[in-house]
C-alpha cells in the first residue's frame, strides 16, 4: 500500500450567495480522487483558511465506498501554518466510516452541528484558548486502515469571515 499526501482538484468557485448573510460566504471546494491503494496515514490537502473565519453549517463531505474490508475512517483536521496550532487531525470531524458510501448528498464537515454552530475555525483546534491568527489548512487524514477499492471523495467548505 502507498501513502499519500495530495492536493485535490478545485471544482468551481463560489463568487457571492445571496442568503441574507451580513458576510458573502466564501468556499473551499476539493475532489480528489482515492486510488486503491492508498493507504493509512495518508492526507489529502483541502484549502488554506483564516482561523477567524466561521464554517457554516451546509458544509457538506462525500466519498464512494473506499474498501471491500476493513475499517478505514476518515477524520477532517486543522493544521499549523506558520507554527500557529499544534496539528490537530480530527478538528472538525473524525471516525467518518470509508468502507460504506456516505449518504445522499454527503455529511456535515463539522460534527454536531447544532452544539458547533457559529465557532470560528481557531475554535475546534484543541487546546487554542484565542485567536492564533493567520490562517490554517484544512485535511483529509485516512486513518485506522487501508483503502482497497479507491473512489471519489468531494468537500465543500463553506466560510464567512469576521
Amino acid at each position: 500500500m502507498a501513502v499519500v499526501n495530495i492536493s485535490g482538484d478545485a471544482r468551481g468557485t463560489v463568487a457571492s450567495v445571496s442568503n441574507g448573510l451580513a458576510q458573502t460566504p466564501r468556499v473551499c471546494r476539493k475532489h480528489f480522487t482515492v486510488g486503491a491503494t492508498d493507504s493509512a496515514t495518508s492526507t489529502y490537502y483541502v484549502g488554506r483558511v483564516p482561523s477567524r473565519g466561521r464554517p457554516l453549517m451546509s458544509s457538506r463531505i462525500a466519498w464512494d465506498d473506499l474498501a471491500s474490508s476493513g475499517s478505514p475512517t476518515l477524520d477532517i483536521g486543522l493544521f499549523a501554518v506558520n507554527s500557529n496550532v499544534t496539528d490537530d487531525v480530527d478538528a472538525l470531524n473524525d471516525g467518518l466510516d470509508a468502507a460504506t458510501v456516505s449518504t445522499v448528498g454527503g455529511v456535515p464537515v463539522i460534527k454536531d452541528p447544532n452544539a458547533n454552530s457559529s465557532k470560528m475555525f481557531w475554535e475546534y483546534v484543541s487546546g487554542v484558548t484565542s485567536d492564533p491568527g493567520g490562517d490554517l489548512d484544512i485535511k483529509i487524514s485516512l486513518l485506522d486502515a487501508d483503502v482497497n477499492v479507491g473512489g471519489d471523495l468531494n468537500i465543500e467548505i463553506y466560510y464567512t469571515i469576521d
